[in-house]
């Protein structure tokens, strides 16, 4: 936590403020969700329901047609080092 805080505290003034709102849509009822399941599911329930998330992710990662790279713009430079940042 304390960590977090760090990065966020040196990260301030880069934080883009209004993308922020679609996290936080997420990220509100999300949190206390997780909370619960954690307290409430049995260790070998959320073992395998975790377990299962991340192999049907990572098959979809591996089947997935392949993206096709955009055309390249000169703002696309600019979209990438900004989305590092932040």
């Amino acid at each position: 936590m304390a960590m977090q805080l760090l990065c966020v505290a040196s990260l301030w003034r880069t934080i883009a403020w209004r993308s922020l709102p679609p996290f936080l849509i997420g990220g509100v009822p999300g949190v206390p969700a997780g909370a619960y399941l954690l307290l409430h599911l049995q260790t070998d329930t959320y073992r395998a329901v975790i377990g299962g998330l991340l192999i049907a992710y990572g098959g979809y990662l591996l089947l997935r047609r392949p993206a096709r790279p955009a055309a390249h713009r000169p703002a696309c430079g600019t979209c990438s080092r900004a989305s590092s940042v932040a």
